[in-house]
């Protein structure tokens, strides 16, 4: 396990046991795993609130071609709660559809079209040197 996945799942208290959910308020019980090419899997429940995140980047932002980050995580959201997502996290999927090269605004409307209840997200940590 890297040492970056070692600090998640060591905050997070979850396993690499897909499916593994503890036993606090419902917003808090993300399931963690473990997808090729070192991405996780988390999933979030979205409230009327939302997820409680923003994103920056996207194809053709203000700063160029950039992929698609966490910007923001909203105090008392589901991405909060979870202890999951982190600033500077890279999504890479939502419910199963890519966001990989999208602009901004059409991954916005992706992440906001997704029902209330439980949203699957794929995303990538930074990587971290050693």
């Amino acid at each position: 396990m890297s040492p970056r996945h070692h600090d998640l799942y060591h905050r997070t208290g979850r396993s690499y046991s897909p499916g593994c959910r503890d036993n606090g308020p419902e917003t808090a019980r993300p399931v963690v795993e473990m997808v090729p090419d070192g991405a996780l899997r988390v999933e979030l429940l979205k409230t009327s609130a939302g997820l409680g995140f923003s994103l920056e980047g996207g194809k053709a932002s203000a700063h160029g071609d950039r992929p698609l980050n966490v910007k923001r995580v909203f105090k008392g959201g589901a991405a909060e709660l979870s202890r999951a997502l982190d600033v500077g996290d890279e999504v890479l999927e939502v419910n199963g559809s890519s966001l990989q090269g999208l602009m901004h605004y059409d991954a916005w409307n992706i992440i906001k079209t997704a029902s209330k209840g439980p949203v699957q997200l794929v995303i990538r940590k930074p990587r971290t040197s050693v």
